[in-house]
Order: C-alpha cells, then sequence, then structure tokens
C-alpha cells in the first residue's frame, strides 16, 4: 500500500504537473534536465515523494516560474488563524523551516525560521 501523501505534496505535485503539461515538456525531458529518472518525476507529480526546497528551486527554473507558483492554492488546506511548518532542504545540504502564517484564508507571511546542517 502506497504511502498517505500530505495535501502540501499532492498541491505542489499537481502545480508541477500542470505547468509541465503547459509548456508541452515530457516527463523525461524534465526528468534529464534535474538529473533524475522519469519513475521519480511522476512520483514528484503524483506527491509519492516531497521535493526538497533546492529541488525546488531547480524545478521553478526549468519551468521558467518562482517557487511561490507551486504553493498557489495553499489556503485551501489550511484553517484561518493557523501556521503552517514546512521543513525543506536547501542545496547546501542545510535543514531549514519555513512558516506560512494563514489569516483569514491569505498566506500573510513567510518567515524562514531555523537553519541547520543535516545529519
Amino acid at each position: 500500500m502506497p504511502p498517505k501523501t500530505s495535501p502540501l505534496e499532492s498541491l505542489i505535485g499537481k502545480r508541477f504537473k500542470e505547468r509541465r503539461q503547459q509548456l508541452g515538456l515530457p516527463q523525461h525531458y524534465v526528468a534529464k534536465a534535474l538529473g533524475v529518472t522519469s519513475q521519480q518525476i511522476h512520483k514528484y507529480e503524483s506527491g509519492l515523494d516531497r521535493i526538497s526546497a533546492g529541488r525546488l528551486l531547480e524545478l521553478g527554473r526549468c519551468l521558467s516560474v518562482p517557487i511561490s507558483f507551486f504553493y498557489e492554492g495553499l489556503e485551501k488546506f489550511v484553517t484561518p488563524g493557523k501556521e503552517i511548518l514546512v521543513t525543506c532542504a536547501g542545496l547546501d545540504g542545510k535543514q531549514f523551516i519555513i512558516k506560512f502564517l494563514d489569516h483569514e484564508g491569505i498566506i500573510s507571511d513567510v518567515k524562514i525560521l531555523e537553519r541547520k546542517a543535516c545529519p
């Protein structure tokens, strides 16, 4: 049984797939550009695997969109007045935590809370 994906991974994967298809790019083209397999691209698009912050940056460059593009629609998954914490890993191997502040269904603030080396 495949692991349950979070709504966030599913949203990012969906946005990735939509943009790739909008540009008319096959999975193998994006896979080659990122240095991964087509199977990995499928996992990203399906929300089965998380996309690291560094990989998301590379992906945005490949698809000519800012990282914020992948988070559009995030407000559907949060309750007003809540915080969402997302742990990411950068290209330098350091982890960081991003805090999204939701105010009445609008992401009002994004902050990097902590940077530390991955174990």
